[in-house]
């Protein structure tokens, strides 16, 4: 019996020897896939998926650890590439090989690449049991307003709207119906 083995690297032996697992990097253990790596458990416990660092370049970052306020997810999604309108999204529901898009999904949409980015948080939906992408649903933009069956402020100063309803985080409420606002509250003019 071996109680014991130590090995840097370990590849698999049929085929092109590119795929495996590396322990040549001290604390790190890295699975490369195709010739390149693919994930990785560094000393601290982060797993990263699609990066070579669990830091703000990664693309998916799981950290063991927990805080009391925001700032240090326990999942992160997204990274230091940014494409503006571009989803950070999280699929959730069943999935296989037949149906590959989620039922639902949560994402994050920048709207401004200015420092550390700022844009919306949105949920999306489907309505059907094909394998359609999802709707979406309702989004909360970076102001705190919360719109539900629509994507932006859609009562401008003409008074002209689209269906859905604004739940603003000053207390405004603003309901709209077939392209007509059916409901104000609190207005204060």
């Amino acid at each position: 019996m071996v109680s014991e083995l130590r090995v840097d690297k370990i590849h698999n032996e049929g085929g092109d020897n590119d795929s495996g697992i590396d322990l040549s990097t001290n604390d790190v253990v890295k699975i490369n896939i195709a010739g390149a790596e693919k994930a990785r458990v560094d000393s601290s416990g982060r797993v990263s998926v699609g990066t070579a660092s669990a830091d703000a370049s990664a693309l998916v970052t799981l950290n063991k650890s927990t805080t009391a306020a925001f700032g240090n997810p326990v999942l992160q999604v997204g990274g230091s590439t940014y494409t503006s309108g571009g989803y950070y999204s999280v699929g959730l529901g069943y999935t296989n090989s037949t149906y590959t898009e989620p039922p639902a999904e949560i994402a994050y949409v920048p709207t401004s690449d200015s420092g550390g980015t700022k844009g919306v948080l949105v949920f999306g939906t489907r309505n059907a049991t094909t394998n359609t992408a999802v709707t979406e649903r309702m989004r909360i933009d970076a102001s705190g307003h919360v719109f539900v069956g629509a994507t932006a402020e859609f009562v401008d100063s003409s008074g002209s709207s689209a269906k859905g309803i604004q739940l603003h985080s000053d207390g405004l409420v603003i309901a709209s119906r077939d392209g007509s606002v059916s409901a104000i509250f609190g207005r204060s003019s």
